[in-house]
């Protein structure tokens, strides 16, 4: 498994454009604790 993070638009751009499914990072929502997020 890959983590790919992302910070900026641009970089997101760049993954959306070769089928990157899955990304993690500030630019998509800040770190919290598991306690205040609901399982999807």
């Amino acid at each position: 498994m890959e983590v790919l993070v992302v910070e900026d638009d641009e970089t997101l751009a760049f993954l959306r454009d070769y089928g990157v499914d899955y990304a993690q990072g500030y630019l998509l929502g800040a770190p919290a604790p598991v306690r205040t997020t609901s399982l999807l």
